[in-house]
């Protein structure tokens, strides 16, 4: 097993807290899928534009696999 390097959690803490300030309206979106979307056959479509326009875009549908992942890392 792999050991905890305790001031990258700490680090990874602090920017938790600002990714928290900066961007309240991904906590949001966590909070409202959390309890009721995180299931097998939820899918999600992502896409991000750069500055200079390219766009990515991708998308996927939840296994059981990443459903139990997810919810177990929220736990």
């Amino acid at each position: 097993m792999a050991k905890i390097n305790a001031m990258k959690l700490m680090s990874a803490k602090s920017q938790l807290g600002k990714l928290k300030s900066e961007h309240p309206q991904v906590i949001e979106f966590g909070g409202k899928i959390r309890d009721n979307a995180i299931v097998p056959g939820t899918k999600f479509t992502i896409t991000a534009v750069t500055p200079d326009g390219k766009q990515y875009d991708t998308d996927f549908e939840l296994t059981s696999f990443d459903a139990d992942l997810v919810n177990g890392l929220m736990k």
